[in-house]
């Protein structure tokens, strides 16, 4: 018996043979060599005990350059007031870094910030070693099996992906989507701009058709990105309430009902109700033609537009009186010229 338990102990600490013991010829049954599947069941173990849940200084985190949301705080107050009363139940995965921190979180943001949110020291979860292909594939997986995933949120995880150098093969397979929606995907995302979508957030409940509505609105609008977040506060009150009667006769019997309409899918009904308001407008009259300005005996006329000066010549008047015009106005813009110090 006590042979067996020092082989399991091996196992587990990597070394299949004992340290000391009778010579082979001598080996009794309990001292053969583990065989090939025991020794698989050591490796296991060992990389069971790597991956093993960790209280991880949350100092030591730094955040993913590729994001699948928007805002990570958006809604957290229900998840720091559960950290709060229950702990972490879940806990989050972090990759191995050679960054100036150590770790770098894989899965698991929203849970950092609220642990962040209540002056946590440190946080817990599982540290794993994986390239940079390996992360995006387990993002795209997270992202996949979220409940509260948002378009634009995946739409923001393709643009950084192909920021930091990934192939569109690649983003597409962890997305679970074609190339060819990955391509709609970066459209409306880089012509919208980030810094608008910054300003709606992840609009939960909105999809790829909205924003293809949001992306041509704001092109005819011919608005700029920093004017979006002063046109969605000044049009809140108008729209808002609008916007949230909607949304809850849509989802009377969802899950989104209890808990309200999202803030950022707010912002995003108002902004585009917004945008697709146009009152009726006059057709505006055409202004009157500038009344020409006779010149001496009515030889001549001047017509002044904003930056012309147009000369017509009376019935009486023959062609010569245009060169006439001409001399003196060549003397007389040297003069002006001259007259305010321009070369």
């Amino acid at each position: 018996m006590m042979a067996r338990k020092k082989l399991f102990d091996s196992l587990v600490t990597g070394d299949a043979h004992p340290a000391a013991g009778p010579p082979p010829g001598n080996r009794s049954r309990d001292d053969v060599p583990a065989s090939r599947p025991l020794r698989s069941m050591g490796h296991s173990l060992q990389e069971l005990q790597k991956s093993s849940v960790q209280d991880i200084p949350i100092d030591q985190i730094r955040p993913s350059a590729i994001m699948d949301r928007i805002d990570v705080n958006e809604g957290i107050e229900d998840l720091v007031e559960s950290f709060r009363t229950s702990g972490q139940e879940v806990p989050i995965k972090v990759r191995v870094t050679s960054d100036d921190k150590p770790y770098e979180v894989v899965v698991g943001r929203r849970r950092l910030a609220a642990a962040k949110a209540l002056g946590w020291s440190t946080i817990r979860g599982f540290v794993t070693q994986l390239s940079d292909d390996e992360l995006l594939l387990a993002l795209g997986s997270e992202n996949s099996a979220r409940l509260d995933t948002s378009f634009i949120g995946r739409a923001q995880l393709a643009h950084l992906s192909f920021e930091e150098g990934y192939t569109q093969e690649l983003v597409a397979k962890s997305l679970g989507v074609s190339q060819t929606l990955v391509n709609f995907m970066l459209n409306i995302y880089r012509s919208i701009g980030p810094e608008a979508i910054a300003a709606i957030g992840d609009a939960p409940g909105i999809g790829r058709g909205k924003w293809q509505n949001l992306q041509r609105a704001l092109k005819e609008s011919e608005i700029p990105s920093s004017d979006v977040p002063a046109m969605i506060e000044s049009n809140m009150d108008r729209f808002g309430g609008d916007a949230e009667a909607a949304w809850s006769r849509q989802n009377a019997s969802g899950d989104h009902d209890e808990r309200g309409m999202p803030e950022s899918t707010r912002r995003f009904e108002v902004l585009l109700r917004a945008l697709q308001d146009k009152p009726a407008r006059k057709a505006a009259e055409k202004p009157p033609s500038p009344a020409p300005r006779k010149l001496g005996s009515g030889s001549a006329a001047t017509v002044r537009k904003q930056r012309e000066l147009v000369i017509k010549l009376g019935k009486s008047a023959t062609p010569e009186l245009l060169d006439y015009l001409e001399e003196r106005l060549e003397q007389l813009v040297a003069e002006y010229d001259a007259n305010n110090d321009r070369p």
